[in-house]
């Protein structure tokens, strides 16, 4: 019986702790507006992003959303021909998080697959949320910067740049 106890026990603690490092509780998020954007970004213009920070798997996410051309079809009837591009995602292995100055946090992502024919991408996020300083807009909780350069392999080397505001960054389910 003792033995029964014990691995139940056990068995329990075991569901207990899996549970606490679930990556969706330590998920951060944020909806973002487009500030600046450079002009000749190859998906287009952004139209607003959401943001999603994983201090359990360590990423840093970006879902872009770009203008609809066309409004979503009723049932029943047939969508028109003009293409709206879909949301694009971007993903980036967080390389360090930590507090500067007045209290602020800083979030830097990156991925580099230049090696490989791919992109460099770097994603800053400055967290004001625990900002001991004043700030110049109250409702600008988050600034994102989005650095994505090109590998020039058969095209010339680009920079792009994207800059974005948002609120608040929470770990809350229903925000997004």
């Amino acid at each position: 019986m003792k033995v029964l106890f014990i691995a139940l026990a056990l068995f329990g603690s075991t569901i207990a702790n899996a549970t606490t490092l679930n990556p969706h509780l330590y998920t951060l998020k944020t909806s973002l507006q487009v500030t600046e954007q450079s002009p000749n970004y190859p998906y287009g213009m952004v139209e607003s992003a959401e943001l999603s920070i994983n201090s359990v798997l360590r990423t840093v996410k970006l879902k872009l959303k770009f203008p609809q051309i066309c409004p979503r079809p009723k049932p029943g009837q047939v969508a028109c021909l003009g293409m709206s591009m879909e949301d694009r995602v971007i993903e980036v292995p967080m390389l360090s998080n930590g507090v500067i100055g007045c209290g602020s946090t800083l979030y830097v992502g990156q991925k580099d697959q230049r090696p490989v024919d791919g992109n460099f991408i770097r994603i800053r996020v400055l967290d004001h949320s625990t900002s001991t300083c004043a700030l110049f807009a109250p409702n600008a909780m988050t600034q994102v910067e989005v650095i994505e350069v090109t590998s020039g392999m058969a095209h010339p080397v680009r920079q792009y740049k994207l800059l974005f505001l948002g609120g608040k960054l929470s770990n809350r389910t229903d925000r997004m």
